[in-house]
């Protein structure tokens, strides 16, 4: 069994033959996982980026995929570019052709794939990324967050085994870096790995699985986020990096009041429930309606007391810009709904049932935060 997606040894490359823009980099990248590279910009995250999609060639030393040595001839880099999608941060480098629906298509087409299973690639990729409606439309038409879209669209066309993201979120809102935060999630949870790049640290803080941190073209660091920030000060500093809000409120407390450092709150309602505990066993009810498992008219007819409503996912959150379904937080539902069972007030959450293990998770993680036993309905 292949333990590793990627494996990087001794990994030097130059472009100019002289300064090494990585010099002897030691990577594992594991699948299934949410990896965030993080460092100043010319650190190396986009060479490396590039190089795992062979894209660049490495002056010195190897690039393993699930186990097999990276080769450089068209047959090996097709098949690997089938598995390993790569997008890049400004999407005009990626996109080609002059609608959204032709663009997205423009990746399983060179893949010689039947006309059917393209139509059937491109139509889910437009549905995940939420741009059914816009197939059609010129791509010059579109705001830079939408070219993204169609960038991410035609990178999941591929079907591929991981998604490679440089910067996904640099020029986004923040309703949109979470909604592509979100799908990032579903991605995974459908046995995608995804592997990014970014300057937002408290996106690093509540997201990211395992942390690699580069810094002039070496790896200063790689494991999980939490013992970064507790235990690489010097790095920290070295790089530039300023611990999340969250994180720097929790240490405060703990020197100044002696509650306990751990765990630290990875979320919002975490945080408030470390400030301010809510002192009380009574919680209201979650009710977890899984839209995928019923007609639009079914959910628009069901009756569930409620005090908000959220949704989570692609597919909810489209059946909440088609008024389908009334919804009071289309962002940071799941710590909405948190916050007001918390507080002893009913929530109804949108999702669909792939997401239903993500959110148990969270719900999971809450409760152990909080030492409350929340009341939950799946319908």
């Amino acid at each position: 069994m292949v333990s590793t997606l990627f494996s990087l040894k001794n990994l030097s490359f130059s472009y100019d033959g002289k300064k090494k823009a990585i010099e002897d980099i030691n990577l594992d990248i594991y699948p299934n996982k949410k990896t965030v590279f993080v460092g100043s910009n010319g650190s190396g995250k986009s060479t490396i980026f590039l190089l795992l999609v062979g894209l660049l060639k490495p002056d010195q030393g190897k690039i393993f995929y699930k186990g097999e040595e990276l080769k450089y001839d068209n047959t090996f880099l097709k098949s690997l570019r089938s598995e390993v999608s790569l997008v890049f941060q400004n999407p005009e480098h990626q996109i080609f052709c002059t609608t959204v629906e032709e663009d997205v298509a423009f990746g399983p087409l060179n893949l010689s794939l039947p006309r059917e299973e393209v139509e059937k690639r491109v139509e889910n990729a437009l549905k995940i990324t939420g741009l059914e409606d816009l197939r059609d439309a010129p791509i010059s038409n579109l705001s830079f967050g939408q070219k993204k879209r169609v960038a991410i669209a035609g990178a999941l066309a591929m079907e591929p085994k991981a998604i490679v993201l440089d910067e996904p979120t640099a020029g986004l809102d923040i309703e949109m870096v979470h909604e592509l935060l979100e799908l990032f999630e579903e991605l995974v949870r459908d046995k995608i790995s995804v592997i990014l790049s970014t300057h937002d640290i408290e996106t690093l803080w509540e997201w990211a699985d395992d942390l690699v941190v580069l810094n002039k073209g070496k790896v200063l660091y790689t494991g999980d986020v939490q013992s970064f920030y507790l235990n690489q000060d010097k790095i920290m500093h070295q790089v530039g990096i300023s611990p999340p809000l969250s994180f720097q409120l929790n240490f405060y407390l703990h020197e100044r009041k002696k509650t306990k450092l751990l765990p630290f709150p990875r979320s919002y309602v975490e945080l408030i429930e470390k400030l301010i505990p809510a002192g009380h066993k009574k919680t209201g009810q979650l009710t977890i309606v899984l839209v995928d498992k019923k007609t639009p008219q079914e959910i628009s007819n069901l009756k569930v007391e409620h005090n908000k409503t959220g949704v989570v996912g692609s597919y909810a959150r489209k059946l909440a810009k088609e008024n389908l379904i009334s919804v009071h937080h289309k962002f940071h539902a799941i710590e909405n709904a948190l916050l007001e069972i918390r507080n002893g007030n009913d929530f109804v959450l949108f999702s669909h049932s792939s997401l239903l293990d993500f959110i148990n998770d969270r719900i999971s993680s809450f409760e152990k935060f909080s030492k409350i036993k929340a009341k939950i309905k799946i319908i």
